[in-house]
């Protein structure tokens, strides 16, 4: 449907500048503000102002558990402590807790190497679709591959997503609130 052969072609550079750049695109989502005009038109998107970016920080703080891809394991565990998963201490989620035991057996298995994989390895997709493995990384310029902090192309990128930014230092900084609030953890 958004598939353009134009896209297709063209280097990182070449795409900050066009008018298929996204802007902002997680406030947009959280906020449920009109994306940018379609590949097909030359119709300006709606600007986007403090008070989305404030809309979109109370719907993370009132309706999130914030989970941090550069803390995996962490994250999994809240997730799991939050929704209880687990039955009774067990390491068997209450969703797996029916049917005959060989099956809940390999469901057990199963849960275990999906996570087992995701906090030893990452998801590879991920890591093969973005070379920073977090934003810390591309922020202060050592992700790999990375792209020079201060250069022409980061400082277009960083102004076409600078709400979306801002709003990922507030799901960090929730993300520790959260953990000594809710899940009485230290800093």
């Amino acid at each position: 449907k958004n598939y353009s052969e134009e896209i297709k072609s063209m280097t990182l550079d070449q795409y900050a500048s066009s008018k298929y750049i996204q802007n902002n695109p997680l406030i947009r989502l959280l906020t449920s503000e009109s994306h940018q005009a379609s590949h097909d038109d030359d119709i300006p998107s709606l600007t986007l102002a403090n008070d989305h970016l404030e809309q979109a920080k109370k719907l993370l703080e009132t309706k999130c558990i914030v989970g941090l891809y550069r803390d995996s394991e962490g994250s999994l565990a809240r997730f799991y402590r939050y929704f209880h998963w687990y039955d009774h201490g067990h390491t068997t989620p209450k969703s797996y807790v029916s049917g005959d035991a060989r099956d809940e057996i390999s469901k057990k298995r199963d849960l275990q190497h999906c996570r087992s994989d995701l906090s030893h390895d990452g998801d590879r997709w991920l890591s093969l679709a973005s070379s920073p493995s977090s934003l810390s990384a591309a922020m202060d310029g050592t992700a790999r591959g990375g792209i020079e902090k201060d250069s022409d192309l980061w400082r277009t990128l960083v102004k076409s997503n600078e709400l979306d930014l801002q709003l990922y230092e507030y799901a960090e900084s929730l993300y520790r609130l959260q953990g000594r609030e809710i899940f009485r953890l230290g800093d």
